[in-house]
């Protein structure tokens, strides 16, 4: 049960991170990528803050109350997703960069 308890609090502090840096991430990307290309950079963007959820700085251990504190990694990992993007889609025209 406490795996299960574990799980869940970390589904809830993703839930509360993915609310408070979706949308500024989405207009992040929009300025660097064509608008075909942002869902799939934000959707890579999104895994890496999952997988990486214990490294966001100032996402503390509950609700996300202040986006201004996780938003600077955040924008590093999405900017960082950029270039994956760039090279999967090379010669595809959707680079805007």
């Amino acid at each position: 049960m406490l795996e299960q308890e574990r799980a869940r609090a970390r589904e809830v502090r993703f839930d509360a991170l993915a609310r408070a840096v979706a949308m500024p991430l989405h207009r992040y990307l929009l300025r660097r990528a064509d608008a075909d290309a942002v869902d799939d950079i934000l959707a890579e963007t999104m895994l890496v803050l999952w997988r990486r959820l214990e490294d966001v700085p100032g996402l503390g251990k509950g609700h996300v109350t202040d986006p201004d504190s996780v938003l600077p990694w955040c924008y590093g990992v999405a900017r960082g997703c950029l270039p994956n993007a760039r090279r999967t889609g090379a010669g595809s025209g959707w680079w805007s960069g």
